[in-house]
């Protein structure tokens, strides 16, 4: 996480906040597609 200016700071955190949920979602997708395999592959 970059340092911001007082000024920016509830931009950057709002930014910040942005990139952790596509982080996240892109975890999650790839979570989601790993189960899929499996089950298709268990029937």
């Amino acid at each position: 996480m970059r340092t911001c200016h007082v000024k920016l700071k509830r931009a950057c955190f709002k930014v910040n906040l942005k990139a952790l949920y596509e982080t996240q979602a892109k975890i999650l997708t790839k979570q989601q597609t790993i189960i899929r395999e499996h089950t298709e592959a268990g029937r």
